[in-house]
């Protein structure tokens, strides 16, 4: 008889909608960028901002199927979005100034993924990813 796969409990469930909830946040963010501001950008911008969304979109849908090392994933990929924010802030000041109103949106929207994430790491998610059956 095969084995009914144990319920999601609710903090890495939460963690999930969360990081799927601020990934979407993040892609109409990006596809108004780049409506509003599409004769400035660069094409790289627009590489590099849905190739970084894809692998979001990756690694969140693995960690959707408890595929546990898709949190690692995540904690890299979240490295590599404050780095890449961080980058582009010296960016800008050093070409005459930043404004700090270009910044809150995707912190706050990092500080919520990270969040997010770390709900991936609770004593419940490590369960929930590590009984995982193949299938």
């Amino acid at each position: 008889m095969p084995s009914i796969p144990a319920a999601r409990p609710d903090m890495p469930r939460w963690g999930l909608v969360i990081v799927t909830l601020t990934l979407g946040e993040a892609l109409i963010s990006t596809l108004i960028t780049v409506a509003r501001f599409a004769s400035y950008l660069h094409l790289r911008y627009y590489l590099f901002s849905f190739v970084d969304l894809g692998i979001w979109v990756i690694v969140l849908t693995l960690a959707w199927r408890r595929h546990g090392w898709a949190r690692f994933g995540m904690v890299a990929m979240l490295v590599w979005s404050f780095g890449n924010l961080g980058w582009a802030a010296v960016m800008e000041s050093s070409q005459g100034g930043v404004l700090l109103s270009s910044f809150i949106e995707p912190v706050l929207n990092l500080l919520v993924t990270a969040a997010g994430v770390a709900l991936l790491f609770t004593p419940g998610g490590n369960r929930w990813f590590s009984n995982r059956t193949s299938s």
